[in-house]
């Protein structure tokens, strides 16, 4: 008996050393990539190239170190290589804690700014993705989290430094003054520079006849809009007649607010009756929002003033009472699956988004209301966010029942599992682009940073194991507004038409490349639907939300792609020669014992075959019924 036990067990061994991965036996070895960096910086009046050295290990902890040779690194810096490493971590999608990360300055100046954010960027993001790189390049520039990238100063003085040093490819922001210069590369996106600073293309040129195609593609959802758009232009219909009615009851200098945003939400009721007939549903249902929101500030003034308190009670208890009943509306959508698709999960995000743009417009704006100080024209842009607040709401629940006509799933469903891991990736880089942008602030505006961005940041972590998709959609929501916050500095902004078109094609040459090589629609049909619709206006904020939302769910897609290689890898690291024996006489170990344990058994077993059959037989009898009597509460 003892050695059957010991056999057995020594079996097990056996078997449990030739399946564990080689770095149990403390033998990984991993690996080491590393790259020389150029920096550029500006001292006086004069530019200079700082040069740094760059490494990343794997495996690691996502631990940072940063190493000078002059008089040391300043606190602004330090943030920026942090926001630089999780901006790389994303883009090559990554895990941060996956590796240990280490910056070396080889410089004898006191470095401090934050202009080298895209050169670190570009570093990190060719060493994780382990691209080519011939080393000719170097950038300088801010980088939002949607991937725009932003404006530095001295970039002639960067440029010329970059010259003398041999540099033939400077990357940068849109430089009026640069743009004749043949080295100067002018980059909008993180996209186009790191295709210039590699020397490669990552995504398909942009085409206008893929638009077509992308366009094409979504029109199977079409009906979702329609529905949207008919809703909202029966609710403006049923209360043109009550401001009609009661216009005129109205002193003159309130009658002209009336007016005005009455004749606006009208035409653009029209409006929308035009762009659905010519089958632009998204656009119909946006102007059709438009309209509405403008004729029911219309109807709100004269509400408020023929019954001011009464007004507001009846308002604040029905808008509270809707909002919980949407907030529930959007849960069922989604509660109890187990897997999403990215079409789900992009219609649960923007119905949260407009969700929480209403709750924020009518918390902002009900103080004023309630306020008998607050001038006239105070009141009446607060009616009007309280209207658009409203609106929010209804637009909330209509993006959510666009589930209803998402006809068939993708191949690749997302697990809450990879949501989570996605959202605490994003969650961190969130909260280091908000220390990041405090040192653009220098210190003001940080009380609105902290309501706007800190505190949704904070209520998102509460959600995460709760209800990630919630959460997912509050942390979206915050690095738009960083994005936009950051885009928003005239000083780190240059808005004109070629930078906002460069955005626009970047977008489409992210879904051409999606639609081409893994036949999907990034985001989704429907935000694909808007964008394409909409995107001409090129309003920076929409196309830097779209971009921002690209970026994301393609980092869905690398976090699912790397699960399913893990599924069907047993390692996929590159091993020493030697090591291997390891494994082989583990395996081997495990083979003799099976064989002589067979052998041991069959000869014991013969030798003991009468009370064998013994045991068998008692082994069998059932229990007395006072054993079911004694355990049947138990159980």
């Amino acid at each position: 008996m003892l050695a059957r036990t010991y056999l057995v067990v020594l079996l097990f061994i056996m078997i449990a050393l030739s399946t564990l991965p080689l770095h149990v036996y403390g033998i990984y070895e991993g690996y080491k990539r590393g790259l020389n960096l150029a920096t550029l910086a500006v001292g006086g009046n004069y530019g200079v190239v700082i040069p740094v050295y760059i490494e990343v290990s794997y495996p690691g902890h996502g631990e940072i170190t940063i190493q000078s040779m002059g008089y040391g690194v300043s606190s602004d810096v330090r943030s920026s290589i942090e926001y630089a490493i999780r901006l790389a971590s994303r883009f090559s999608g990554t895990h941060f804690n996956d590796y240990d990360y280490k910056v070396v300055i080889k410089s004898e100046y006191n470095v401090s700014g934050l202009s080298a954010t895209l050169a670190f960027t570009l570093g990190f993001t060719t060493l994780l993705r382990n691209d080519p790189w011939d080393g000719n390049a170097t950038a300088t520039g801010l980088l939002a989290p949607n991937g725009v990238v932003g404006n530095i100063s001295g970039i002639m003085l960067k440029y010329k430094a970059a010259r003398e040093h041999g540099y033939i490819r400077v990357i940068g922001p849109y430089t009026p003054a640069l743009l004749q210069s043949e080295h100067y590369y002018p980059a909008s996106t993180f996209i186009d520079s790191y295709e210039y600073f590699i020397g490669k293309k990552l995504y398909p040129q942009y085409v206008k006849v893929f638009e077509e195609i992308l366009f094409n593609n979504s029109k199977n959802i079409i009906y979702g809009f329609y529905k949207a758009w008919n809703e909202l232009y029966n609710y403006s219909q049923e209360i043109i007649d009550y401001v009609d009615e009661n216009i005129d009851l109205l002193p003159s200098n309130l009658r002209k607010y009336v007016e005005n945003y009455l004749t606006i939400g009208l035409k653009s009721v029209n409006e929308s009756i035009v762009q659905i007939n010519e089958s632009n549903y998204y656009t119909g249902a946006s102007r059709a929002f438009y309209g509405f929101w403008n004729i029911l500030t219309a109807y709100n003034i004269i509400r408020y003033y023929m019954d001011r308190e009464g007004f507001l009670d009846a308002m604040r208890y029905q808008y509270n009472k809707n909002y919980s009943v949407i907030r529930d509306h959007i849960v069922r959508k989604y509660i109890g699956k187990n897997e999403l698709s990215i079409e789900e999960i992009d219609i649960i995000v923007n119905a949260y988004e407009r969700l929480f743009e209403s709750k924020y417009l009518f918390n902002e704006s009900l103080p004023i209301l309630l306020n008998e100080s607050s001038s006239i024209e105070e009141r009446v842009y607060a009616l009007q966010s309280v209207s658009v607040a409203i609106a929010r709401l209804y637009t909330a629940r209509q993006w959510s029942n666009l589930i209803n006509y998402v006809s068939s799933y993708e191949n690749k469903l997302f697990t809450y599992d990879v949501i989570k891991e996605v959202l605490r990736e994003e969650m961190n880089l969130a909260e280091t682009m908000y220390n990041y942008i405090l040192y653009l602030f220098m210190g003001k505006g940080k009380e609105f940073l902290e309501k706007t961005i800190k505190e949704p940041l904070d209520d998102a972590k509460k959600f995460i194991d709760v209800d990630p998709l919630y959460a997912f959609s509050e942390i979206m929501k915050v690095e738009r507004d960083l994005g936009n916050t950051l885009l928003s500095i005239p000083v780190y902004t240059i808005i004109n038409r070629f930078v906002l078109e460069d955005i626009r094609r970047t977008v489409v040459r992210i879904m051409t490349w999606y639609l081409l090589y893994e036949n999907i629609t990034l985001p989704s049909g429907f935000t694909a639907m808007e964008f394409l619709e909409t995107s001409g206006n090129l309003s920076l904020s929409a196309l830097s939300t779209a971009l921002l939302h690209a970026l994301v769910y393609k980092r869905l897609y690398s976090f699912i792609e790397k699960v399913e290689e893990s599924t069907s890898e047993t390692y996929s690291m590159q091993f020493l020669f030697p090591h291997d024996y390891l494994r082989a006489i583990a395996i081997a170990g495990a083979v003799a014992v099976i064989i002589i344990s067979s052998i041991i058994f069959s000869m014991y077993s013969i030798s003991r075959k009468h009370l064998s059959k013994s045991i068998q037989r008692e082994s069998f009898v059932s229990p007395p019924p006072v054993f079911y009597e004694e355990h049947r509460e138990e159980t």
